[in-house]
């Protein structure tokens, strides 16, 4: 990834910080995927996996279309580091039976 690039995507992530709604719920839940997804993007595994373990944390129950959704597409993000050893450790917690 260039500097531009680079910098473009630690202002998105600065912004979903920000953006990012109190408590739980589908909203907190989309936002700290927003968050995992940023996290991935600029190649920061840790951050990225520690960031969704958080969103599914704070899911509470919670079961809609949205955050399903977005749990899955993050899910597919991360299935291709696999090899990573926290990353195959989240998507063992994150299995659907």
């Amino acid at each position: 990834m260039d500097g531009r690039r680079r910098r473009r995507a630690g202002q998105r992530l600065g912004q979903l910080r920000q953006a990012l709604p109190a408590g739980g719920g589908t909203a907190h839940l989309v936002g700290q995927v927003g968050l995992a997804e940023t996290h991935l993007h600029l190649g920061n595994v840790d951050a990225a996996v520690e960031t969704a373990h958080v969103a599914v944390d704070g899911m509470g129950g919670v079961t809609s279309a949205r955050g399903t959704n977005a749990l899955e597409d993050l899910r597919k993000k991360l299935a291709r580091r696999r090899g990573v050893p926290a990353v195959a450790e989240f998507l063992e917690y994150t299995a659907t039976t």
